[in-house]
């Protein structure tokens, strides 16, 4: 299997981003692949960023699968305004609304492992580094969580997840 990986997108973050962004997936749809993940802060700010680099993801490679995590910047729904966000909204809203993007534009969140060609692939979204990222995600995950280091108590518990999947 062949597996396109990309990150770090940050569309938005320039007035000429989405273009170039546009672009590569243009160019990425004429490669021999099977599968397409994107691995975070797809979005520079806003939600809208978030909504229209996934749109772009699909209407670019219309007929693969597209897997995706979420980063920090996929959580934030406003313009940084003293460490704290304008126009928040609370993150279980936002995740409803990712859930039904995901399903509308028939993309996989790897919330859940996703098999393909008799291989699994599972990941889980990204977190803050600092103590407090001033942002409308009220479940940012802190340095340690349960009395472990956040990076460690994650990796724990994926390799738990890819432990309790079953090959056939």
């Amino acid at each position: 299997m062949k597996i396109a990986l990309t990150s770090d997108l940050h569309y938005g973050c320039t007035n000429t981003s989405a273009n170039k962004i546009q672009k590569m997936l243009h160019q990425l749809d004429n490669q021999d692949f099977d599968v397409l993940i994107l691995a975070g802060d797809l979005a520079s700010h806003t939600q809208y960023h978030y909504r229209r680099c996934l749109e772009t993801a699909r209407e670019c490679i219309p007929n693969r699968p597209i897997l995706t995590v979420r980063g920090n910047h996929d959580l934030w729904d406003g313009l940084h305004k003293k460490d704290n966000l304008s126009n928040s909204r609370h993150l279980s809203q936002i995740y409803t609304e990712h859930e039904l993007l995901y399903k509308k534009l028939d993309i996989q969140h790897l919330d859940a492992p996703f098999i393909y060609n008799n291989v699994t692939i599972f990941g889980f979204d990204g977190w803050y580094h600092k103590p407090d990222p001033g942002t409308n995600d009220d479940n940012w995950i802190p340095r340690d969580h349960e009395g472990c280091p956040s990076m460690i108590y994650l990796a724990s518990n994926s390799f738990k997840q890819f432990r309790s999947i079953r090959c056939s």
